[in-house]
């Protein structure tokens, strides 16, 4: 079965590369945000928002190589078929 995703065709079978590249920007946008929080929490002596920043980083990591994960085992399992 093929299917139309921004004018290409695709296989069903093919991984989503918008999901992907999504999930992977989800992941960057927290470090972003969570880096912010960190400065602002540092340049005003705040340790509470500092260290929200910090954790907000290490989810966004954590989110960016699941995204990076889960592209690399569809590749591994498609070039299995």
């Amino acid at each position: 079965m093929r299917i139309r995703i921004g004018g290409r065709r695709r296989s069903a079978d093919t991984p989503d590369p918008k999901g992907m590249v999504m999930g992977k920007l989800k992941g960057k946008a927290e470090q972003v945000k969570g880096k912010a929080k960190e400065k602002t929490g540092d340049m005003t002596g705040d340790e509470s928002m500092e260290m929200k920043g910090k954790a907000e980083q290490a989810k966004g990591k954590v989110e960016e190589s699941a995204a990076d994960a889960a592209h690399r085992m569809k590749r591994m399992t498609d070039r299995d078929r």
